[in-house]
């Protein structure tokens, strides 16, 4: 396979890290790719140090935008609108990947036609289970699973540019929770599957939440993630029932996340 891959990234103020994100996706194994970053408005130095990288790497495929602040999928939206590649991946501007990230998705992409979206996992984590049942090295995502635990982070994923017009873009009134809303969109429609590996680490070691006065937003985050279930109900993954215990487990997350972030 030696499809064209566009790899869109997001920029909003990330000038100690967007350089380290550039390299991570100019020193990949597989080199038929373009890389579009969307600078959302940032009021740092990122669009510079952006712009001199590109000139450092012209032989490089890249396309370079920017727009007023809007919001990350607003920029991600912006960056699929102006893909060209085959198979879509995001990348966000505090994440690294592995050097051979494109080449092993690909690969398993190729040896599995009936998959249409993979994700990876992050951080050297490996998953055990989930209710009983062993995780494999590649594993079918169901959105009723996605419901108790959204197993793709965005850096991670690859899918067919094609399931855009089927599903639309991402929800640009979301701030919070909106990949888990847009993969479960995808999931109602086409086949989701979760390589066993991790393929992304984390520029800074930053916790999951709580992190530069995010424990303010802990609500906000829940209401995208109560607003993202909801859907899911609607799409027909779980029965009433089963949607009113999930919505209480994620609600008793919440009050454990906020219990931890107030004695940090």
């Amino acid at each position: 396979m030696n499809a064209l891959i566009s790899v869109i990234i997001p920029v909003y103020n990330s000038e100690n890290t967007i350089e380290k994100v550039l390299k991570s996706v100019v020193n990949q194994t597989y080199q038929n790719f373009e890389i579009i970053v969307v600078n959302d408005g940032s009021t740092d130095g990122s669009e510079k140090i952006i712009k001199e990288f590109f000139k450092l790497n012209s032989e490089i495929n890249i396309r370079y935008y920017y727009q007023k602040n809007k919001g990350v999928s607003a920029a991600r939206n912006f960056g699929l609108r102006n893909a060209e590649g085959a198979y879509i991946m995001f990348l966000d501007s505090d994440d690294l990947w592995v050097k051979d990230k494109i080449q092993r998705q690909l690969e398993i992409m190729k040896n599995n036609s009936n998959i249409d979206f993979l994700g990876a996992n992050r951080d050297g984590l490996k998953l055990k289970s989930f209710f009983g049942v062993k995780f494999r090295r590649i594993n079918q995502i169901s959105g009723r699973q996605l419901l108790y635990k959204n197993y793709f982070m965005t850096s991670s994923v690859v899918f067919q540019r094609e399931i855009i017009p089927v599903i639309g873009y991402m929800n640009e009134t979301m701030s919070y929770s909106e990949d888990l809303e847009f993969f479960l969109r995808i999931a109602s429609k086409f086949n989701c599957y979760l390589y066993n590996e991790s393929l992304v680490y984390a520029v800074t070691d930053k916790p999951a939440y709580g992190h530069s006065g995010l424990s303010a937003n802990l609500w906000k985050m829940e209401r995208g993630e109560l607003k993202a279930i909801k859907l899911g109900y609607k799409l027909g993954f779980v029965n009433f029932l089963e949607y009113c215990f999930i919505s209480c487990f994620s609600y008793f997350k919440y009050i454990r996340r906020f219990i931890i972030t107030k004695l940090r």
